[in-house]
């Protein structure tokens, strides 16, 4: 878990809103536009890639 994740799950805990997030970061000396707090906190899916794996003939014996 790494700290974006922690500032999201505490952002929807408290129920703070993307206006709200940016006067945040604006108070702590960092400025963010709405859509980049969004991108930031944005939840990121890891989907599992394809493997192209050859398949080999099975061997009767």
């Amino acid at each position: 878990m790494n700290h974006n994740d922690r500032l999201t799950r505490l952002r929807y805990a408290l129920d703070i809103k993307d206006t709200d997030m940016v006067k945040i970061f604006e108070l702590g000396g960092a400025s963010f536009t709405k859509e980049e707090v969004r991108q930031l906190l944005k939840k990121k899916i890891l989907r599992p890639t394809r493997l192209s794996v050859p398949m080999k003939p099975l061997s009767v014996s």
